[in-house]
């Protein structure tokens, strides 16, 4: 008897996208009203890559909007839109973390701006959690892309 995989979910981390507050770092040269766009097109793009595993995918915003790339991502099979909560961003990702492992077998934390993660990229990162808490995703810049843990620990 083989043992079955737990049940993942996908959650998606976003700034709910509003001209002049996000992709801040792209100004000048994008314009507010651009590089909002730019952020809506890469949420959209995200959610796609996400929903394309067949899990289930949650879009957590950082606050309440009804902008189109909200509407796109839940008329594409997003399960649900939910409010990060926390005083900055890691408690508001231990949050998130806390949530959906309370829920599923097993979670994987992306932000919305990197075009790096795909499928492949994705099943690598879900197939490492077979042997690890906890998979980080390295970003270029020294950061991270993706967060997946099957538990979190208590420090």
């Amino acid at each position: 008897m083989t043992k079955e995989a737990p049940d993942t979910l996908f959650i998606q981390f976003a700034r709910a996208p509003r001209a002049g507050r996000v992709k801040t770092r792209m100004l000048p040269a994008l314009s507010p009203a651009e590089a909002c766009e730019l952020h809506r097109e890469l949420m959209c793009w995200t959610c796609e890559q996400l929903l394309a595993t067949g899990n289930a995918v949650e879009l957590w915003i950082d606050q309440r909007s009804d902008d189109q790339a909200i509407k796109h991502c839940l008329a594409s099979g997003v399960s649900a839109l939910r409010q990060q909560c926390g005083a900055d961003l890691g408690a508001r990702m231990h949050h998130a973390l806390s949530d959906g492992l309370a829920r599923h077998g097993q979670v994987v934390l992306v932000g919305s701006d990197c075009p790096g993660i795909d499928g492949p990229y994705l099943a690598a990162a879900v197939a490492q959690l077979g042997h690890a808490d906890i998979v980080i995703g390295p970003a270029l810049d020294g950061g991270y892309v993706l967060l997946a843990a099957n538990r979190i620990h208590s420090g």
